[in-house]
């Protein structure tokens, strides 16, 4: 009888060893996919930064050029006077002051528009590395948990041949 329950403590433990080992092969399948998913090269991601960060520096560029040129078109009392000065006939002031401040408007809401892309960029910017970073924390983790496998694996294999060898014990003691 205690010869009977130990065998079956022995399968319990081996039964559960062998489920460890396929889970921890199961996960480093899943971690595996997800680094090939995600992975980064560190040349391309430098350059996607760099690109991202010329792009950023331009759109910047752009958008305070445009602003500064929406002011001087919301305020045209200077342009008006320059145009005068030129002798540029225009039909109303009214209606003259109105376009030039319309253009005004739409320049700032370009400009508005270059700095939301500018910042959409920088953020773009920090998930890649976020990403990159997080691509070389799985690579870690799956080196450690395929380490972890082997030597689980050669647990096992030690520990069912440590089995068989007191079961041919017990058998020939018998």
């Amino acid at each position: 009888m205690k010869n009977n329950s130990t065998k079956n403590i022995q399968e319990e433990i081996r039964q559960f060893k062998l489920y460890k080992i396929q889970t921890t092969e199961a996960k480093l399948r899943n971690y595996q996919e997800a680094f090939n998913t995600i992975k980064q090269n560190i040349v391309i991601k430098f350059t996607k930064n760099v690109s991202s960060n010329i792009l950023i520096i331009i759109f910047t560029i752009i958008c305070i050029l445009l602003f500064l040129i929406s002011l001087y078109f919301l305020f045209p009392t200077y342009l008006i006077q320059l145009m005068q000065e030129n002798d540029v006939y225009y039909v109303k002031k009214n209606e003259l002051i109105q376009v030039i401040q319309i253009i005004g408007i739409t320049l700032i809401a370009f400009a508005i528009l270059f700095a939301i892309i500018a910042s959409l960029l920088k953020k773009n910017i920090r998930k890649r590395n976020v990403i990159y970073q997080l691509s070389q924390l799985i690579g870690e983790v799956i080196q450690d948990t395929h380490e972890n496998v082997k030597e689980d694996k050669k647990k096992y294999e030690y520990f069912v041949d440590s089995i068989a060898e007191t079961e041919h014990k017990n058998t020939n003691n018998l």
